[in-house]
């Protein structure tokens, strides 16, 4: 498997790392595409997921953006809660 390219800017890196750990999905977007990357939360939730710019015009700004998407939905916590609703419906049947 090959390694992940690292964004040019440490902000933008450093939240990308950040996402990762906290379980979203790296995609990679092409040679020619003007994104970086795309991060993705591997819950399913369509609308936690953010194009990562390769040169953007304020980068902290873009990574505070990424930090502030993944602390809204951190996948671990919401498996953890599906399964904990999951539990409670099959004791309360």
């Amino acid at each position: 498997m090959a390694k992940r390219p690292k964004h040019t800017n440490k902000h933008i890196a450093a939240a990308i790392d950040y996402a990762l750990k906290n379980g979203w999905k790296y995609i990679e977007t092409g040679k020619s595409a003007h994104a970086f990357c795309i991060l993705r939360c591997i819950s399913g939730h369509g609308e936690h997921s953010i194009s990562v710019s390769s040169t953007p015009r304020n980068p902290e700004n873009d990574a505070k953006k990424i930090l502030k998407l993944v602390k809204k939905c951190t996948p671990s916590e919401n498996v953890e809660e599906s399964e904990k609703e999951e539990n409670e419906n099959e004791t309360n049947e």
